[in-house]
């Protein structure tokens, strides 16, 4: 989105060894040298991070113009404000989703809430990152199934032009926001199409949005299936694929999955359910019953299917779908005939909810129950917490040398974390140590993990000794050591 490297990292550039203080190296680094415009066309025709399309960060181009490069804090009020104008979208997608699910308003009011306000939910709005967007498009899309689905089961399938075109560009934007929303979207899809065969109506409308739906993907993003060809997705494939001595590691993998998503997350979701179920009645279950189950069922089986295959087993590939996971509440608060018992239910579930997401951070570390400490770690995340306890920050009066042959992108993630006032280097990895290094007697050094240091090390511990080394936990590519010079005999 930015230049794509303003640093030239070879020994042999200008910028070798040479030394820019924090605020002048963010500003370099932030500063977009072309038009808003030109860096858009530039994701859309050349976007060399293939694992992630072009939507969201084209349109988090367009917030950052006239932002100021040096001051991260702009830099993130601008993305965490665009991450808001996503919520807002989201509260008004589920609302009318649970306006046509629930009959009674307190039922919708306690659903939003324990949707919108727990860390999940929280936590990307917190990062700058396509999962807010996406989380938005999930409710979007949950709300057009509905509609759709009751229109299957009156036999009122409409096949009217901009009724189309609005599914299509729908499905178009939610495909665009990350490729595991295609997993999302083939469940409900093929919930639809079994629908249409059951119930005998026309499949026609909802194939031409899908064919359309690719036809609006290739204009935004023409290299959209390049995606399907990337190191990332022949990880993938190799995960689907993989089987180990004691038999299908992907079946082994989706258990894990399954527990670890029931043991933290889904927790407050399914253990008010449990609660609230003595006082159900249990009739025949309502057309809006089937729909939320069915929704449910989706929902569980792509997060279990994203979790297992994901690069990391992080929860913020599969955190979009959680809001969608809070209609477990219209499922059982609309069954509880006490009116009572009803209300105790729906304040218990906003005091879960706030209680969970603002947990302390330190506080599971005084529980040894695996479970449990699964469950406190469902606070909010992303808060960069770490920052204060980077050992750079602690000691600006030490130089930074950041030692890195790879793309400018990678050191970029870490950036954030820079003082002002500290002065930076560029080495090569790959020379002997720089004369500029050996002028001091202590030092930082930023090296990527995968960086070969070889040659570099060698001289490294010929001179000096090192007294710190950590790895961030934030920002788990890079490592840190903190260097000091050995008195000559």
């Amino acid at each position: 989105m930015f230049s794509e490297c303003k640093f030239d990292l070879t020994s042999q550039s200008n910028d070798y060894c040479n030394s820019y203080d924090g605020k002048e190296l963010k500003k370099r680094l932030w500063n977009p040298e072309n038009s808003a415009y030109s860096d858009i066309c530039q994701l859309r025709n050349a976007n060399k991070d293939q694992p992630h399309t072009n939507l969201y960060y084209s349109i988090l181009r367009l917030c950052l113009v006239g932002a100021d490069g040096s001051e991260e804090r702009d830099l993130i009020n601008r993305g965490c404000g665009l991450n808001i104008i996503f919520a807002i979208l989201s509260f008004f997608f589920l609302y009318r989703l649970l306006k046509s699910l629930c009959s009674d308003d307190r039922t919708v009011m306690a659903t939003l809430l324990a949707a919108l306000i727990c860390a999940s939910s929280l936590s990307n709005l917190l990062f700058i990152r396509p999962y807010k967007l996406q989380e938005t498009l999930f409710i979007a899309l949950t709300y057009v199934f509905v509609k759709i689905y009751r229109a299957i089961e009156s036999g009122n399938v409409k096949d009217k032009p901009r009724e189309i075109l609005v599914l299509a560009l729908l499905l178009a934007l939610v495909l665009l926001s990350g490729y595991f929303a295609i997993g999302y979207v083939a469940l409900l899809g093929g919930v639809l199409l079994l629908r249409c065969i059951l119930k005998k109506q026309p499949m026609i409308p909802l194939m031409v949005a899908l064919t359309l739906s690719l036809f609006m993907i290739l204009l935004i993003y023409p290299k959209y299936f390049d995606g399907f060809s990337c190191g990332r997705a022949d990880e993938i494939y190799a995960r689907l694929f993989e089987v180990d001595s004691s038999g299908g590691n992907l079946l082994k993998t989706c258990g894990k999955a399954l527990e670890q998503l029931f043991s933290s997350f889904l927790a407050p979701f399914f253990l008010i359910a449990l609660i609230s179920s003595f006082k159900i009645s249990f009739n025949k279950l309502s057309t809006n019953d089937k729909i939320i189950l069915i929704v449910l069922a989706c929902a569980i089986i792509w997060s279990i299917a994203i979790f297992s295959v994901a690069p990391y087993k992080d929860y913020r590939y599969i955190m979009a779908v959680f809001p969608v996971f809070a209609l477990v509440f219209p499922l059982v608060i609309e069954r509880i005939k006490n009116v009572r018992y009803k209300s105790a239910v729906i304040y218990f579930t906003g005091i879960v909810y706030l209680i969970m997401a603002f947990i302390p951070p330190t506080l599971d570390e005084h529980f040894t129950k695996s479970f449990v400490k699964k469950l406190l770690k469902q606070r909010i995340r992303f808060l960069y917490r770490d920052k204060d306890r980077f050992p750079i920050s602690k000691k600006p009066e030490l130089p930074v040398f950041i030692c890195n042959d790879e793309c400018c992108y990678y050191w970029v993630s870490i950036a954030i974390l820079f003082p002002n006032e500290q002065n930076y280097f560029f080495i090569d990895p790959k020379k002997p140590l720089p004369k500029k290094l050996l002028e001091y007697k202590r030092a930082f050094i930023i090296a990527y993990e995968k960086a070969q240091l070889s040659t570099f090390s060698s001289d490294l511990l010929k001179n000096y000794k090192i007294i710190l080394h950590c790895r961030n936990s934030n920002f788990e590519w890079w490592k840190v050591y903190e260097i000091e010079k050995i008195p000559k005999q």
